[in-house]
């Protein structure tokens, strides 16, 4: 049972949150009926209920529906004939057809709610999710209270990865309907996708209560336990299932699932086969029943073992046939057949299973496991810290690339990576403790080895292997102190802000030491600036308009492609941000984005400002403002490096007037810290409680440096920032100290190479 991005790195079955949406949305509305005389009567209002049923009924629905349109031609009536065709063509998969329906109906009438959420939907299950939102955007300009709507463009937010927008709309979906299961379900499941399983369980057990014969409050609720190894819940959740619908395969398959992961492994067995016989077609079940018989297989030996790899194995051809690109058949049926040593037929599963899915970090582990057996070190390592850089703590992972660096003799960072993965807190997933198990073993013969080795030994023909055993020993040493020096350093969470500031500066005079006579090209760049400064419920910030304009200016003459834009509603920041995004997925090597303007920060997530925010109350901040974790989500699609500049800690005049609901809730004039992921740099215009000034210039004080050091030839980016800081620091009398996060590889970065 594979979950989307949750700790296990197992995915989630995607048509869950589109059949939440169809069951809601996709109601056909009651047809006004155009006026039919004589013996047609008793035809037509026969159509009209056919056609005013198309949902339940698409094969009598669409052609009454088109005979009515047929009837009424342009009338006023023939917007909700055409969308109930649609409605019907959804339900028998014709989406295109149904867009092509909708837009008809919003020819006629371009208003028309039901029709444009229900081409959104439309558009959803078509992958369009841009298009989607577009449409849900529109009908929440013409409904803003529609709870329907909101949850709808939390289901697309949310597979488009911006999972923080989505749960915002669901929240927005039950403050207007405090009694909206499908809501609670949609974001339970986002909260899962963020491991953030005890706020998931709340909102299922808000569902059980709601609907308390509704299977899917109580399959969701155990699905989150599982996730957060209550194996025992899960069972009993999965248990009402199967008590309220015997027929419900996926009880069935989710609780041999947990059984397996509980070691019941005869259960689990019994479970996924009843599953099979209720559905032939549970793509799911059978890749939960191959992992019930790989795990049996390993507590056997000789013929047995093989022989029940072979029959997981099939089960995995029987996923395929039913879905040739599920990725869950692939990465089994890769593991499967590593452990049957066909490590051939294993690495070409498991390139399929990446190529599925780049960001699966299971499918990259058990990949490098492939790769190390096949002798492919180099790419067994590549893998596995890849997979790492998803999920940092993914115990597998560092235990995999551990055995890698044995096999290759490196034995310091074998050893490193072993005492990583035996102090990590294991996953209930299975996986980990086996890691762990491995690790701790390997760490117990590596102390062995070296124990073993001579201690004095003599004569001439002995100094080779004396040097040799001295330099085991001194650098397995080393990499115990190297350890112990970082287990240290990330417990002393005070010092952190200091000896990362001092790091900054170390790296940032090296690379300027460092910088090479020909400056690498920097390759594709784009850019996105904003500023705001005519906000409509608050004074007219004078310079961010300025800045932005001056930045945009500079970084087209660096090269960058820009997109720039001024005064920003939430609407249009929104669809910038995207629209940069786009621009970034197309191969970009650098993405970067400046803001200038407002900017706060409440209960530990910071947001940007829009200039049509009223923020009459903290809880206003996630439906008025953009999440910086959208921006950083955005520049995420490039390939070297990600910036975001932030010239947005102002004195905040939201702040003191904004309402406080709830007193557990911290609201600050600034942003909160924030920790990049891999080649990531975050910059603000003032440090922790600092106020930045807007300057009584042509710019802010901060931007006034960015422009004087940006263009600077040869001036790598570390130095850059450091400069920008002695700059304000010096500029506003020590009053501003502009702070810096990052987390940057070893390349050395030039905004300007010449």
């Amino acid at each position: 049972m594979y979950w989307k991005t949750n700790m296990f790195g197992r995915r989630q079955n995607p048509n869950c949150f589109l059949a939440l949406i169809l069951s809601l949305l996709l109601v056909a509305p009651a047809l006004g009926k155009a006026r039919v005389v004589g013996r047609n009567q008793q035809g037509a209002d026969r159509d009209y209920e056919l056609c005013d049923h198309s949902l339940a009924n698409p094969d009598a629905g669409i052609p009454a529906c088109t005979r009515l349109i047929g009837r009424d031609g342009n009338g006023e009536t023939s917007p909700g004939y055409y969308n109930n065709r649609g409605v019907g063509k959804v339900r028998k998969h014709d989406f295109e057809g149904a867009i092509q329906d909708f837009a008809s109906a919003l020819d006629r009438k371009p208003n028309f709610v039901d029709a444009l959420k229900n081409r959104g939907i439309a558009f959803h299950l078509l992958g369009k999710y841009d298009d989607a939102i577009a449409d849900f955007n529109q009908a929440l300009q013409i409904d803003p209270k529609a709870a329907a709507i909101y949850n709808a463009r939390g289901a697309a937010l949310f597979q488009k990865g911006g999972i923080n927008r989505a749960i915002a709309d669901y929240d927005k979906a039950i403050e207007l309907d405090p009694n909206y299961t499908n809501a609670y379900v949609n974001r339970g499941q986002a909260y899962v996708s963020k491991t953030q399983f005890d706020r998931a369980i709340a909102d299922f057990d808000a569902v059980v209560r709601l609907a308390p014969k509704d299977p899917r409050g109580y399959i969701n609720r155990g699905d989150a336990r599982l996730s957060k190894g209550d194996f025992d819940g899960a069972v009993s959740d999965y248990d009402v299932v199967v008590g309220l619908d015997p027929r419900n395969w996926e009880a069935y398959t989710h609780r041999g699932e947990a059984r397996r992961l509980q070691g019941d492994l005869v259960r689990s067995l019994a479970d996924h086969d009843k599953a099979i016989a209720l559905n032939a077609k549970a793509k799911e079940a059978y890749t939960n029943r191959a992992l019930t018989l790989k795990d049996q297989a390993l507590t056997l030996k000789d013929a047995g073992k093989l022989e029940k790899l072979d029959k997981a194995a099939a089960d995995c051809d029987e996923a395929l046939l039913i879905d040739p690109n599920y990725l869950p058949a692939f990465l089994d049926r890769g593991w499967i057949r590593r452990l049957s040593g066909d490590l051939k037929g294993s690495a070409n599963d498991l390139d399929k299973a990446v190529s599925l899915d780049r960001q699966f970090p299971l499918a990259l582990s058990f990949r490098g496991d492939t790769r190390r057996e096949l002798g492919d070190t180099d790419g067994a390592v590549t893998d596995f810290t890849e997979a790492l850089g998803i999920w940092p703590e993914f115990v597998p992972a560092y235990t995999g690339r551990g055995l890698t660096y044995e096999k290759r003799g490196d034995f310091p960072k074998a050893k490193a990576d072993f005492e990583k993965a035996k102090i990590l807190p294991p996953a209930p997933d299975g996986l980990a403790k086996p890691a762990q198990d491995v690790a701790r073993a390997h760490l117990a013969a590596l102390a062995e080895a070296v124990s073993a080795l001579p201690k004095e030994p003599t004569g001439d023909t002995a100094k080779t292997e004396r040097d040799a055993a001295a330099k085991a020993r001194a650098e397995l040493e080393r990499a115990k102190t190297e350890a112990e020096r970082k287990a240290q350093a990330a417990a002393a969470a005070a010092e952190k802000a200091i000896e990362e500031l001092q790091r900054f500066k170390q790296e940032a005079e090296r690379r300027e030491k460092a910088t090479p006579d020909v400056v690498p090209d920097p390759g594709t760049r784009v850019a996105l600036v904003v500023g705001n400064s005519r906000y409509r419920n608050v004074e007219f910030l004078p310079n961010p308009q300025r800045d932005a304009e001056a930045v945009a200016d500079t970084f087209r003459k660096l090269g960058f492609q820009v997109l720039a834009a001024q005064n920003l509603t939430l609407q249009q920041f929104r669809s910038a941000v995207d629209a940069f995004e786009e621009e970034a997925k197309k191969g970009a090597d650098w993405a970067v984005i400046y803001y200038a303007g407002h900017g706060l920060e409440v209960g530990g997530v910071n947001y940007l400002v829009p200039v049509d925010a009223k923020l009459v109350a903290d809880k206003d901040v996630k439906y008025e403002s953009v999440p910086l974790d959208d921006l950083l989500q955005a520049a995420g699609k490039a390939k070297k490096l990600r910036l975001v500049i932030l010239d947005a800690c102002r004195n905040n005049p939201f702040v003191p007037r904004m309402q406080k609901t709830m007193a557990s809730r911290s609201i600050g004039r600034g942003f909160a810290r924030v920790e990049p992921e891999a080649g990531t740099l975050v910059a603000y215009s003032a440090g922790d409680g600092q106020v930045a000034e807007d300057g009584d210039g042509e710019h802010s004080p901060f931007t006034q440096a960015f422009l004087k050091n940006v263009a600077q030839p040869r001036l790598e980016i570390g130095m850059l920032f450091r400069r920008i800081y002695d700059d304000v620091r010096a500029a506003t009398h020590g009053n501003q100290e502009p702070a810096t996060h990052y987390s940057l590889p070893g390349e050395l970065f030039y905004f300007a190479t010449k």
